[in-house]
């Protein structure tokens, strides 16, 4: 992978990453933040609006872009699961 380009906008780093001579992801460092009134943790992976949410069977909310890509993973009940002391800190 090459990476073409980088630029920081607030709190979000993006890259634009060349995968193959034909395609270019552009990828950005996840952004934590973690809501203590709803117990809920956001990781944000992508840039974009979300066109499609699933709810999986374990309390993990995934949002989609329209091209399918991970914009963000919400876990409902985090503290709960032990996320939020672990990861948090490290945020």
């Amino acid at each position: 992978m090459d990476r073409c380009r980088d630029e920081r906008r607030g709190d979000v780093f993006l890259e634009t990453v060349k995968v193959s001579p034909i395609s270019t992801v552009r990828v950005m460092s996840p952004v934590i933040r973690y809501d203590p009134e709803a117990d809920v943790l956001v990781v944000k992976l992508g840039e974009g609006a979300v066109a499609d949410e699933e709810l999986l069977d374990n309390d993990v909310v995934v949002g989609y872009d329209r091209e399918g890509r991970v914009v963000y993973v919400e876990v409902l009940d985090a503290s709960k699961k032990g996320l939020v002391s672990s990861l948090m800190p490290r945020a």
